[in-house]
């Protein structure tokens, strides 16, 4: 999926130099992400959550 979505917000003028598109592991410390240099203002997931049990792991990694 992260080629097709890299490959899109590098295509869309609208989306040029503001977009990020990053793996993000639930449930860990994700140096990566949490850590970088240039400050984010939204992380955006869509239909990511199938399962009950994931929904802790997922609110943990963001509010780290």
């Amino acid at each position: 999926m992260l080629p097709g979505l890299t490959r899109n917000a590098e295509i869309n003028p609208a989306l040029s130099g503001r977009v990020s598109v990053r793996n993000l592991t639930w449930g860990t410390d994700d140096a990566d992400l949490v850590h970088q240099t240039v400050p984010y203002d939204v992380v955006l997931v869509a239909d990511c959550v199938y399962w009950e049990s994931l929904y802790a792991p997922l609110l943990d990694t963001l509010t780290v």
